[in-house]
């Protein structure tokens, strides 16, 4: 897990990994990385999807384009952000839906 945080904090930056993992300071996305100090497994969950789309767009389009991609409103999220129906919806329904824009995506 740190290794996964680690990459995330690189490509989208502290404060987007805090908040699509639902934490409130950037410090422990710090920790996740430094100390050992583990997310809690609804955040793991959120991360390592998070990581698997990150990977797909950074190996398609760039990483410069990443972090925007996970801000932006996507119509197939229904208007919504990818960070934002990550963090604030049901996993099992986010994870797949989220995962299928960013395939869609690539694939445009």
């Amino acid at each position: 897990m740190p290794q996964i945080v680690d990459d995330l904090r690189h490509v989208l930056g502290a404060k987007l990994v805090a908040y699509i993992a639902a934490v409130t300071e950037t410090r422990t996305v710090r920790e996740w990385v430094t100390t050992g100090r583990r997310p809690a497994p609804a955040a793991e969950q959120r991360l390592r999807l998070a990581h698997r789309v990150v990977t797909l767009i950074r190996a398609s389009e760039g990483v410069g384009i990443v972090p925007t991609w996970f801000q932006g409103m996507n119509p197939m999220l229904g208007d919504r952000s990818p960070a934002r129906m990550l963090r604030e919806d049901d996993f099992d329904d986010a994870g797949p839906r989220v995962l299928a824009a960013a395939t869609a995506f690539v694939g445009a």
